[in-house]
């Protein structure tokens, strides 16, 4: 027997790390089969490839579960009926991401509809198959969120959703009175950090709500929510995922539309965050946020 073990048997050491990452693997194991589950049964009703809309890293839980802390003995991790909670609003928020993605426009169908009039009709009928789906997913991610019994957090779930709504529209519209103008685009897209934020609300949203739910000043001590690096994260994924559709734009608006602007932003956010994250303490929180911006950087 190694001199570790015999160390924790003499001294009833137990490595409260690998307890409660078992318990976190297995909670997202659940989500994983829940929104597997949804999304098949949602496949069924038209056939459509909804699992591109899907990342199976479930980065909207790893937000929210960042914050859990390996040493607390009086995490509600523990308790296992709060886990089955907790699966349950995992899920329901991992199934309303997906249905926000199919309220996306995409650059293909933008460009269509704004170079070609005639192009419109075709465009909303393609559209539309997309908004049916998001409002299905929609309806199916209530199911979970009311499950896990915090009618607080379900409105400040809707309260983001509203959001993330509101600010595309404004970023659409942003986008077509720019190319009315043929003004630069991106760079005064990126210093509107409010309206981009915006976008990616409900990432934000799911750092607050892990903040909210796990920290215990009695036991991990008096720390400040680290406002700076949830904000970075989330406007280093909505670049991320905007660049994929600049890059489309760029290639027919190339003077309006100066894709570089955007990846200098992201790899100057990328390089702030590993700073950051390299001096965080207690160092059970600098861990989970190495493990979580794996999932995005």
């Amino acid at each position: 027997m190694s001199e570790a073990r015999v160390r924790q048997r003499e001294y009833g050491i137990k490595d409260k790390t690998i307890e409660n990452s078992k318990k976190i693997i297995t909670i997202k194991k659940h989500v994983r089969q829940i929104v597997e589950k949804e999304i098949k049964f949602v496949s069924v009703l038209f056939p459509h490839n909804i699992k591109k809309h899907y990342n199976p890293q479930l980065a909207y839980s790893q937000n929210l579960l960042s914050f859990i802390n390996p040493y607390d003995k009086k995490s509600p991790i523990h308790s296992g009926s709060f886990r089955k909670r907790l699966t349950n609003l995992l899920a329901g928020i991992e199934i309303l991401a997906i249905g926000t993605s199919f309220h996306s426009f995409s650059a293909d169908n933008f460009i269509k509809k704004y170079r070609n009039k005639e192009d419109t009709e075709k465009y909303e009928r393609r559209y539309i198959p997309n908004l049916l789906f998001g409002d299905i997913l929609y309806s199916r991610s209530i199911i979970y969120l009311l499950k896990y019994g915090d009618y607080i957090i379900f409105n400040g779930i809707l309260d983001s959703l509203k959001a993330i709504h509101k600010n595309r529209l404004l970023l659409h519209q942003k986008l077509v009175n720019t190319l009315k103008k043929k003004k630069e685009f991106i760079s005064e897209i990126i210093k509107d950090t409010t309206l981009i934020s915006g976008i990616s609300s409900l990432t934000k949203d799911s750092f607050m709500m892990g903040w909210g739910i796990f920290y215990d000043y009695r036991s991990a001590g008096y720390l400040r929510m680290p406002y700076e690096i949830i904000n970075e994260i989330t406007l280093f994924k909505i670049f991320k995922d905007l660049e994929v559709f600049f890059r489309q734009i760029s290639k027919l608006y190339p003077d309006i539309v100066n894709i570089n602007h955007m990846v200098d932003r992201r790899n100057f956010i990328k390089s702030k965050v590993d700073n950051r994250v390299s001096k965080f303490k207690p160092e059970w929180l600098k861990n989970n946020f190495k493990s979580l911006i794996g999932i995005y950087i």
